[in-house]
């Protein structure tokens, strides 16, 4: 198993070096970076699928903004070097700035700049960030405005400012 991991991270490295390299050096403007780890990793290079399982941690640096997403299993699909979705299944957590998330699973949709979280059926999913928290059955959170559309219906408590005189 060490053997087949190892050179599936052989491969990664030097075949898809430009959208996986590890996120511990600062990302350079424009360029975006992953750090995969998991208990097993599997790249097909020829089909753009990726699979991780058991322990997941993927950390991506993108225009200056670090995300972490950790779950029990995650798969991918890149087109033209980038990575274009990835769904997350099992105890998903998802940090980025001051937001955190939690859900059963979630959709990344990186092309049009959201993430959709799906609570289980005991269990609501939630975003959190300095102004809001917001808890529902489905969450849609926009990257780029911190827009939060709850379709399913559920709570939202937000931070108001006090009115200045």
């Amino acid at each position: 198993m060490r053997a087949v991991l190892h050179g599936v991270l052989i491969v990664i490295v030097f075949h898809a070096l430009p959208v996986l390299q590890a996120a511990q050096a600062p990302a350079k403007k424009g360029e975006t970076r992953l750090n995969l780890k998991a208990d097993s990793i599997e790249f097909d290079r020829s089909g753009g699928a990726l699979l991780l399982q058991g322990k997941v941690r993927v950390t991506r640096v993108a225009q200056g903004e670090t995300m972490v997403v950790h779950c029990d299993r995650l798969t991918g699909k890149m087109k033209d070097g980038k990575m274009e979705e990835v769904d997350a299944v099992g105890n998903v957590k998802v940090q980025s700035g001051d937001l955190t998330a939690a859900a059963a699973s979630a959709k990344f949709d990186f092309k049009g700049g959201m993430i959709r979280l799906f609570g289980a059926k005991d269990k609501p999913a939630s975003v959190k960030t300095r102004e809001m928290t917001a808890t529902g059955p489905t969450i849609v959170f926009f990257l780029k405005t911190s827009r939060v559309l709850l379709p399913d219906g559920g709570e939202t408590d937000v931070k108001l400012q006090p009115k200045s005189d």
